[in-house]
């Protein structure tokens, strides 16, 4: 049975690479947008999330460990 697993290669960062690739990230993100827009457009984000419905399955009736309790 253990023939059968296949295993995915995984990707490692060291810390360096990972702070590397977020600081280059984040310039790129700044040479598009200034961070003033970018909490401009978090907090209508917010503001708009409040108002989105509840969707099923975040209900307690369709959450299955509540729902065989019953």
């Amino acid at each position: 049975m253990s023939d059968k697993i296949v295993l995915f290669p995984t990707l490692t960062l060291s810390k360096a690479m990972f702070d590397n690739k977020a600081s280059q990230l984040e310039k790129d993100v700044q040479q598009y947008v200034s961070k003033d827009e970018l909490a401009n457009l978090r907090e209508a984000f917010d503001v708009a999330r409040k108002d989105w419905p509840i969707e099923a399955p975040e209900l307690p009736e369709e959450n299955k460990h509540y729902s065989f309790k019953r």
